[in-house]
């Protein structure tokens, strides 16, 4: 599998996802869990035909997916997508502009990564903390 547009892993499952066009697949360890799947099996509206970004959030058991300059939240435990979706990133998201790229959180934030920058995100003061260029997370 190449060229993918999103992914996320669900750790405490041991399962990972990847999102290539209207099209995912899972992964358990290498092994894949069988065949292509349709993203409107999260409950995405058929207009959606890619996705840009996902996390998953471990505290609350959600994955945020991003499209364009909105998001979905999906329930994991539930296994259906929250309602009142999808929401503006940049209205729900203090500080955060542009299309997310991609998105990984990590000790208590999520880092938004969009065009050149990256949005270090707080989740407690639901604020953008830092910004520096995605490059320097490769070291360039």
């Amino acid at each position: 599998m190449s060229n993918v547009d999103a992914a996320y892993e669900v750790a405490e499952r041991g399962t990972a996802y990847f999102f290539k066009g209207p099209h995912y697949w899972i992964t358990r360890g290498f092994q894949m869990q069988g065949p292509p799947r349709t993203i409107y099996d999260f409950g995405f509206p058929r207009h959606v035909q890619r996705i840009d970004a996902a996390v998953y959030l471990k505290k609350p058991q959600k994955t945020l997916f991003f499209v364009g300059d909105e998001y979905y939240s999906y329930d994991e435990r539930k296994r259906k997508m929250d309602k009142d979706y999808p929401k503006n990133t940049e209205e729900e998201f203090s500080g955060v502009s542009g299309q997310i790229d991609a998105a990984v959180e990590l000790n208590g934030h999520i880092y938004f990564f969009s065009g050149p920058k990256t949005y270090k995100y707080d989740t407690e003061k639901e604020d953008v903390v830092s910004v520096v260029k995605s490059s320097s997370w490769i070291g360039c």
